[in-house]
């Protein structure tokens, strides 16, 4: 894979410009020579760019599991050599053994999942933390208005106060009204770009 962030643009020009010293200009210009130098040209400067590109193998990358512990990597060992040991013998014994062992590693791999989300749990302090959590656990997706930053740097305490502290910011200057058209208690700001109903 090509690295085009580390392309040698020193190099480049200079292959470009020694192929543009070879150039030998048509005697006549017509359409279907207009197109073949084009993509000559095109040609060229692809070249040029792809010699003055180092090459890359990108590294794959694989999500590490905050709850996988080196006891678990060694039962999976054990648990290896128990399936190898009764596909070569073919014993029943060797057999009960590897189920034996595959059930002791399913049991582990559970006890470390909940120990793992009960730390993570009673770790989370923060409200970028708890925020984190409470999207886990929520099933349907989450509409509700998050916590912004007020003029002074702190946060703000609810959905609501967060609307009003964007519309300050936005639209200085918005006053507070009752709906009176729909004879609804609620409450809208009204701006030079129109009214916008306070989220509840």
């Amino acid at each position: 894979m090509k690295n085009w962030q580390s392309t040698d643009w020193i190099k480049f020009e200079s292959r470009v410009l020694c192929k543009g010293a070879q150039w030998k200009q048509p005697k006549v210009w017509t359409e279907s020579t207009l197109d073949t130098e084009a993509k000559r040209f095109g040609a060229e400067v692809f070249s040029a760019l792809e010699k003055s590109t180092p090459t890359f193998t990108p590294r794959l990358k694989l999500r590490k599991n905050v709850w996988w512990t080196p006891e678990l990597a060694e039962q999976r060992k054990v648990l290896r050599v128990s399936y190898r040991t009764w596909k070569a013998s073919g014993s029943a014994e060797d057999r009960l053994k590897y189920v034996d062992a595959r059930h002791y590693m399913n049991a582990a791999i559970r006890e470390a999942k909940a120990m793992s989300w009960q730390n993570f749990c009673s770790g989370a302090h923060s409200s970028r933390e708890l925020a984190r959590i409470n999207k886990i656990l929520q099933k349907k997706s989450n509409t509700i208005m998050g916590l912004v930053c007020r003029p002074d740097g702190t946060q703000t305490d609810t959905p609501e106060e967060s609307i009003n502290t964007l519309l300050d910011e936005h639209f200085p200057g918005s006053k507070k009204h009752d709906d009176q058209a729909t004879g609804q208690s609620r409450v809208t700001y009204t701006s030079t770009w129109g009214e916008y109903p306070e989220s509840h």
